[in-house]
């Protein structure tokens, strides 16, 4: 593992990095847990966010798809979640503790990636699953000119699976009631808030398995009423929705997930 203050971070240490080396990034005297896969000459960047973890197997810090770096045309970076670190949580969608939001201090550090390789916003993307979509639209809203590509988001954290919904809380915001929670926290829970309240509202590619009746009905639905509600542009948003009835909320498979992204590269 290569440990490295945040200001110290620069492309003398990011060349030197093996793929599959793991990167500490000390951030106001915290660690934050990236993989970074380089490709020579390569104009994008995708940035990989974890969906649900499985604690049985094994423990943070955790990349998800990071096996893929080979087949994606693009470098890679992979985030590993903090919020769930010294916890049982499974998920954390990049809320952080009370005091600090880890999403903003992401993309703080994607940014300077992305410039010491000399790679530009609009070439850079957040790819995510799950809560890994979440997370997605939440960074991408944060970077200016970036795109998301996501895969049966969350939307509203709140609205998913009450188990890991009320882990969460128990957690993160201990003693809270949920109006509480959402009154002072919404910026971190709802995908919708992180888009009203930017001043940029990134291209987003949404890939829905219509076959997930939950996921239609409290994400993908509740989503675009919302987008209209709040009269957010969304010129720039393509819905892309799909039937699987097997894989229901699951992801789309390997493969079609890496065309996916490799086409979307190509769009730009």
């Amino acid at each position: 593992m290569v440990k490295i203050e945040y200001e110290k971070l620069d492309e003398n240490t990011l060349k030197k990095l093996q793929n599959d080396e793991e990167l500490e990034i000390i951030y106001n005297n915290e660690s934050f847990y990236f993989k970074l896969y380089l490709k020579e000459k390569n104009p994008n960047l995708v940035v990989f966010s974890n969906g649900a973890v499985n604690r049985e197997k094994k423990n943070p810090p955790l990349y998800m798809r990071s096996t893929w770096s080979d087949e994606i045309d693009a470098n890679t970076l992979y985030i590993d979640d903090k919020t769930i670190h010294d916890s049982k949580l499974r998920i954390g969608w990049g809320v952080g503790r009370q005091d600090k939001h880890y999403i903003p201090i992401y993309v703080r550090i994607v940014k300077k990636i992305s410039s010491i390789l000399k790679i530009a916003s609009k070439k850079t993307y957040y790819y995510g699953s799950s809560a890994g979509g979440f997370m997605s639209i939440l960074m991408a809203a944060k970077h200016q000119f970036s795109t998301a590509i996501i895969n049966n988001p969350q939307t509203f954290v709140f609205n998913f699976s009450k188990g890991h919904v009320n882990d969460l809380c128990n957690e993160v915001f201990p003693g809270m009631t949920r109006e509480d929670i959402i009154n002072r926290f919404e910026n971190r829970l709802s995908a919708i808030k992180a888009l009203k309240d930017t001043k940029h509202i990134p291209p987003i590619y949404y890939f829905q398995n219509e076959e997930c009746e939950r996921d239609m009905n409290q994400m993908y639905n509740p989503f675009i009423q919302k987008i209209k509600d709040y009269n957010i542009p969304n010129d720039k948003f393509t819905y892309i929705l799909y039937h699987d009835k097997k894989r229901g909320h699951d992801p789309m498979p390997k493969g079609e997930t890496i065309f996916n992204i490799n086409s979307i590269l190509k769009k730009k």
